[in-house]
């Protein structure tokens, strides 16, 4: 990911050739008439972990939380989505800070299965690989129980967390469900009126999702096409 901070900000000055496949999307020329955002407003980011040494970002995102009772690893699978989200973020508000709220990760039953079988069969396909799930699906529905549970908690701790440390605006990309700690954290964020921008996906797909609307301090985002369509 080296670089990846100057590849955002070549791209959104109009020097890289891709600039106008989400040129639509970014809309950032009309952002920056306004404000580039200022050191005395403190973003939050809630995401798996992030590279607190990356060259790019070691003066911007400070490390918060960290969630208690998880792994918290520097492999690329951790620390990948959460340095690019604070990458993106910068790239578009450079005078924003970035306080971070790292959830880190459980034992992740799934991908160690299709690591084992991999290894055992290694010349199977996805059909193989499926069929192998079928075998382990008590186990892997408690994991995802497990695993809802897991990211509704470190993610309404990490929200009330951010609040209490000064942020104005908090980024979340978790898959989060309706829960009581879901429910009174973003509660909690709205009365210290705290913004809360959730991605609603990568694909411009229209689904249920929670929290959805009716609560007026989140903001629900979600991707478009190549024509800036959903």
């Amino acid at each position: 990911m080296k670089g990846l901070m100057i590849l955002m900000l070549v791209s959104l000055m109009g020097k890289n050739p891709y600039r106008c496949r989400y040129w639509e999307i970014v809309g950032v020329d009309s952002a920056w008439s306004y404000t580039r955002g200022d050191t005395g407003t403190l973003v939050g980011l809630i995401d798996m972990g992030f590279d607190f040494y990356h060259p790019d970002l070691k003066n911007v995102i400070r490390p918060g939380y960290f969630a208690d009772g998880v792994y918290h690893t520097e492999i690329y699978e951790v620390v990948a989505h959460g340095t690019g989200m604070a990458s993106i973020i910068h790239s578009l508000a450079p005078e924003c800070p970035i306080l971070t709220a790292s959830s880190g990760v459980i034992r992740h039953d799934l991908l160690i299965l299709k690591k084992q079988f991999e290894k055992e069969y290694p010349d199977s396909g996805l059909m193989a690989f499926q069929k192998e799930i079928l075998k382990h699906m008590d186990e892997l529905k408690a994991f995802g129980q497990r695993w809802q549970e897991f990211i509704n908690r470190t993610t309404s701790e990490g929200i009330r967390y951010l609040v209490d440390n000064g942020v104005r605006v908090i980024n979340l990309s978790a898959l989060t469900t309706s829960s009581p700690e879901m429910d009174s954290a973003f509660a909690y964020a709205e009365e210290h009126d705290v913004v809360i921008v959730i991605g609603a996906g990568n694909s411009d797909t229209e689904y249920e999702d929670y929290p959805g609307e009716g609560l007026k301090n989140v903001i629900v985002v979600g991707a478009s096409n190549l024509k800036g369509e959903r």
